[in-house]
């Protein structure tokens, strides 16, 4: 005797797939690209081109490729670049953040005499 087979729902061809997959892969991601590009803007701000060129430079070379992809409608791609992008962009800025919160507290530990203060016996 042959066991009943369950069937799952038939998804080919249906509207919930077409509606699926159109807002995955149909539409560009503007506000992804938008995000990335705030990002990248808050690194500059804080100096990451001076205290963290290297995570600057690889979030700005996914930016490229990313608007690169969406021109050439591979929204996948320039989604996910986007993406990687704005994440790099955010480590830049943390990084350099954080190498001028070092600075800062190095110069204020050596004080201003380590500084080229001034001479208090004359």
């Amino acid at each position: 005797m042959a066991k009943p087979r369950k069937h799952l729902p038939r998804l080919v061809g249906s509207p919930w797939l077409t509606a699926l997959l159109a807002g995955c892969a149909g539409n560009p991601p503007i506000d992804t690209i938008a995000g990335a590009d705030a990002a990248l803007n808050q690194a500059l701000a804080a100096e990451a081109s001076q205290f963290a060129p290297t995570e600057l430079q690889h979030a700005l070379d996914e930016m490229n490729r990313a608007k690169q992809a969406l021109k050439e409608e591979d929204y996948t791609k320039a989604r996910r670049l986007a993406e990687a992008a704005q994440v790099d962009a955010q480590v830049a800025e943390a990084k350099a953040r954080a190498e001028q919160a070092a600075q800062t507290a190095t110069q204020e530990r050596s004080g201003p005499a380590a500084a080229g203060g001034m001479d208090h016996d004359r």
